[in-house]
């Protein structure tokens, strides 16, 4: 007769119970959160802060920026930037306020490597701040317990190459069955 011991540890089965520190999950729901979150944002280009601030001005008036755009021969097309992250804007002048500012408000004038811009958020896409919580937290949980699986593969087979017994090994760390 001979004993048999087999060892079933699986990432799936330590997920559950991996506690994620809470510096890691905050700095990766960060990082998510910032390469997530989306402005459909619109942008003009000035020749200096003055003229920025009279446009400013009239948009808070009531004047359309579209109405500002054709005024300096800007094109609407021209106009947008698109549906950007946070990552995706360039300028930290124009992140900073375009990530701070309401749906629908525009920037007082930021002095940018390209000259004096104003910057308006036409648009924000919604952003699910607790599923992606949620979300993170069990891609980092599978993450450790796929590292934590390893070690104790690795643990094993240094027990294994040492003369210690499977069952023994199994004891430690895995489930063994007999």
């Amino acid at each position: 007769y001979r004993r048999l011991v087999t060892i079933v540890l699986t990432p799936a089965d330590q997920a559950p119970v991996m506690q994620v520190p809470d510096a890691r999950l905050e700095a990766e729901f960060a990082r998510v959160r910032d390469a997530s979150e989306r402005r459909l944002l619109q942008q003009l280009t000035f020749a200096n802060a003055e003229e920025a601030a009279a446009a400013v001005a009239r948009i808070r008036a009531g004047a359309p920026i579209e109405d500002i755009a054709r005024d300096r021969n800007v094109a609407v097309a021209d106009l947008n930037l698109g549906s950007l992250s946070r990552g995706e804007v360039a300028e930290p002048g124009v992140r900073d306020a375009a990530f701070t500012l309401p749906d629908g408000a525009i920037s007082d004038p930021i002095r940018g490597r390209c000259g004096t811009v104003v910057v308006r958020v036409a648009g924000i896409a919604p952003f699910d701040a607790i599923r992606a919580r949620e979300e993170v937290r069990q891609r980092l949980a599978a993450d450790m317990a796929r590292a934590a699986v390893n070690e104790t593969h690795d643990r094993i087979e240094r027990d294994g190459l040492a003369g210690v017994p499977r069952g023994d090994s199994a004891g430690q760390g895995g489930r063994g069955t007999r």
